[in-house]
């Protein structure tokens, strides 16, 4: 789907292993960058992910689910592009 101005809304069903993402972690009070590493599904056909910091020598304390997921960071080659403040353009984009 996309948005005001071109820019896409995240659709979990996208995502892909190797991506990173910033999302909502259970363990953690602000949100964390890392990328994922699995995705599966509960037995009822919930999809989850297994989240990984690149340096970390094990995947995150807990799953991942699409809900906590807000945004994939853009990636050029494997490098990721950090655009500092990138955030503020969409609060002003949504009128906050």
């Amino acid at each position: 789907k996309t948005d005001f101005l071109g820019l896409q809304e995240l659709n979990a069903n996208d995502l892909k292993v190797g991506d990173i993402v910033v999302y909502h972690a259970t363990w953690f009070n602000e949100p964390v960058i890392h990328r994922i590493i699995q995705i599966n599904q509960t037995s009822n056909g919930t999809k989850y992910f297994v989240i990984k910091g690149d340096n970390n020598p094990v995947p995150d304390p807990a799953v991942v689910y699409p809900n906590q997921i807000v945004a994939k960071v853009v990636t050029i080659g494997k490098n990721p592009l950090v655009i500092p403040r990138i955030g503020y353009i969409t609060i002003w984009i949504r009128g906050l």
